[in-house]
């Protein structure tokens, strides 16, 4: 439907030019840097001797390099690995390992467990270390590639490399929290589904939507990043989800959207700074919940479009709320129930074995 993923972004790119398409603090990218950034980033991949087909990880926290680093993994054919920036040394061991993963691309602050997990990985034969401004004299734990050096010696045209909309594209893990993750492989033509069509449909994402990013990108809120992209707008970097950082980059940066945890409603509302900011522009919060949290968020939630928007009136005036829920299962054995992502992607129910203590048999 969509094609391959480089084939999106150059859309894209080519309608919105000159428009602003990523910020972090003091950092920002027009569309056609993105891009040109995003080709330099995949012609140092093939210099390197990355080909297609090959899994790269990407250890990386949101920051103004993320973006274009995964649409360069793509841009050069190979297979973006999942890391989550919160994850344990052995869940990175195990993501990379299960893949055979051939090279790393890694922020400089995991410089130290990149140093601890490196030679638990034969198959890992580079790694790229993207570093921001390194002060004086910086001493580094492992042998890396510099990320800057790499680039600036690189061509802006996209290298030509032959990609199909079923090749491979994404492997995304499970957080690893309830023992070793578990992963599953996306083709661009499914992530495309995933990643834009549900994006869209969840999101609903204006046109010229300014979209902060809270919560790591190795989360939910990275379903959100190519639906805004493909409204024109603006992806916004913020180091982490919580109030003051939120608080602060909504009035900076004009913020329109952003998606969060029902922890951070609460604590909106009984933060003593929120009057110090104007939050005028924020119009829609994607809220990620569970279902037997409903009631009570459905309560704050509430709250905090009367606190926001005192001037407006009715359920859909000021800020929208955009929940993500699941219905409760309907029978006992029931587990997953249905998850609705919107048309045209299909529904899933998943179930488990009833009989008592038996396996699931496989495809089921």
């Amino acid at each position: 439907m969509w094609g391959p993923l480089p084939d999106v972004l150059d859309r894209v790119c080519t309608y919105y030019r000159d428009s602003v398409a990523i910020i972090d603090g003091d950092r920002s990218l027009t569309y056609q840097e993105m891009r040109d950034w995003r080709n330099q980033i995949a012609n140092g991949l093939v210099e390197l001797g990355v080909e297609k087909g090959e899994r790269i990880g990407l250890l990386m926290p949101n920051v103004l390099e993320f973006i274009p680093c995964e649409h360069a993994i793509w841009a050069a054919g190979a297979v973006l690995v999942q890391m989550a920036t919160r994850a344990s040394a052995s869940a990175f061991v195990s993501n990379l390992g299960s893949t055979e993963a051939t090279t790393l691309i890694y922020h400089a602050k995991f410089e130290i467990v990149v140093a601890e997990i490196v030679d638990q990985l034969p198959a890992l034969q580079r790694l790229i270390r993207v570093e921001n401004a390194p002060a004086a004299g910086t001493q580094h734990a492992v042998d890396a590639v510099d990320f800057g050096a790499l680039i600036s010696r690189q061509s802006r045209t996209r290298p030509d490399v032959d990609i199909d909309e079923h090749d491979e594209a994404f492997i995304m893990f499970t957080s690893g929290s309830t023992g070793e993750p578990k992963g599953v492989v996306n083709s661009h033509f499914t992530w495309g589904y995933d990643g834009i069509t549900a994006g869209l449909d969840m999101g609903d994402i204006a046109f010229g939507e300014v979209f902060a990013h809270g919560a790591p990108l190795t989360h939910f809120s990275h379903a959100f990043v190519m639906p805004t992209f493909i409204r024109g707008g603006t992806n916004v970097m913020l180091p982490a989800l919580d109030v003051a950082t939120l608080l602060s980059n909504i009035e900076r940066h004009k913020v329109t959207a952003t998606a969060v945890v029902p922890t951070i409603i609460y604590l909106l509302l009984d933060s003593p700074r929120r009057p110090e900011f104007d939050l005028s522009t924020l119009r829609t919060l994607d809220l990620r919940w569970r279902t037997d949290h409903a009631r009570t968020t459905a309560r704050g939630t509430r709250d905090l479009r009367a606190d926001l928007h005192p001037d407006l009136r009715g359920h859909r005036a000021g800020l929208r709320v955009l929940p993500a829920q699941t219905r409760p299962p309907r029978r006992r054995h029931d587990v997953g129930g249905t998850v609705g992502l919107g048309g045209p992607c299909p529904a899933q129910r998943r179930r488990r074995d009833p009989r008592r203590g038996g396996p699931t048999p496989p495809g089921r």
